[in-house]
């Protein structure tokens, strides 16, 4: 082998072991692990990257749920899990991960459920998988205003006030009215050539209709609950 090319493939060899080695220094990969939930044990798989991340619970069906308010300053990492395991309104804050990576490279910490924490240990095994967030989409001014119906849950009837504002990407409130008043936090807005579709991963709510020039006919649909639910146009004030 000639001399120039060997030395050219020791330089390239050394360059690709410090690459190896400072990337060995992230948090970036695939972690998968275990929580210890008493007597329900969760396996967790954590896709990493250095600005995005997302969940895998292999035994509850969920695959690729983006991380939110996800917050990795040096060795430490925190995130909510709203995506992955919505709380349907429930008071207190929402599910997360506080983990840090100790001296043998493992990541390990807590996993925050309902009040409670599980301790929860996980170890790279491959480069990340990370599943990026779906956006809304632009939305036409045809369909911006405001939208109002009724579903009934439980014997008590709630009112729904759906605003959905114009753009690109399209935006849009949702407040619903029973026993009490709830703003519920809207994070993705999808129009389609025939149907709507509006997201809260926060409360596991959907609300997915055929849409025409006066009324949204669809459902209502929050964790295992799928309802009918039309809204109809408010008119604007003469």
């Amino acid at each position: 082998m000639p001399r120039t090319t060997a030395v050219l493939l020791l330089a390239l060899a050394a360059t690709w072991l410090a690459s190896a080695a400072a990337a060995d220094d992230t948090l970036s990969g695939r972690w998968e692990g275990r929580a210890d939930i008493p007597g329900a044990p969760m396996a967790i798989v954590l896709d990493l990257d250095a600005h995005a991340g997302s969940l895998t619970l292999p035994g509850r069906g969920v695959s690729g749920a983006p991380l939110r308010k996800l917050d990795i300053e040096g060795s430490k990492l925190r995130a909510s899990l709203e995506t992955a395991i919505p709380s349907f309104g429930a008071a207190g804050p929402a599910p997360s991960l506080d983990l840090e990576r100790r001296a043998d490279g493992r990541l390990s910490g807590q996993l925050l459920l309902g009040g409670l924490a599980a301790a929860l240990t996980l170890e790279r095994t491959g480069i990340a998988q990370v599943r990026l967030e779906p956006g809304s989409s632009p939305v036409s001014a045809a369909l911006a205003g405001i939208w109002r119906g009724r579903y009934e849950f439980g014997g008590y009837a709630r009112e729904v006030t759906l605003t959905i504002a114009a753009g690109t990407p399209g935006a849009a409130t949702l407040v619903i009215v029973g026993k009490r008043t709830t703003a519920v936090p809207i994070d993705r807005v999808v129009q389609g050539p025939a149907f709507l579709t509006v997201e809260s991963t926060a409360m596991g709510l959907t609300i997915e209709g055929r849409y025409g020039t006066e009324t949204i006919d669809g459902t209502f649909q929050q964790g295992p609950f799928e309802l009918p639910l039309l809204l109809q146009r408010e008119k604007a004030a003469s």
